[in-house]
């Protein structure tokens, strides 16, 4: 069995969950879903990464889009551009906060 409250002076404490209540979650938050990658491509310039961004706009398709240095296949010493495009379901969240920190 489980603890009895105590009783003073006619007061009956009550552990501090009792009596709290839990606010429902809107629907908005609870029916967003992450959006799901669907496939990531690598391409050599970004006139071609453009142009997977282009498409996949044409499918309402959300899009990660960054470039990265890779070494060179030919040669060790040098580094190559390359644009990775990430296709996803919807396009992701982001923050608006995230823009002003990168103006400062």
């Amino acid at each position: 069995m489980g603890e009895q409250p105590a009783n003073v002076a006619g007061l009956t404490a009550r552990p501090p969950w009792r009596g709290v209540r839990v606010a429902a979650v809107s629907d908005d938050v609870a029916e967003f879903h992450a959006p799901q990658l669907l496939t990531t491509n690598i391409y050599d310039s970004a006139a071609e990464a453009v142009e997977a961004v282009h498409a996949a706009d044409v499918l309402d398709l959300g899009v990660k889009v960054y470039n990265r240095l890779v070494p060179d296949t030919d040669s060790d010493d040098t580094l190559v551009e390359e644009w990775v495009v990430e296709v996803l379901t919807s396009a992701p969240a982001v923050d608006p906060d995230d823009d002003d920190e990168d103006s400062e």
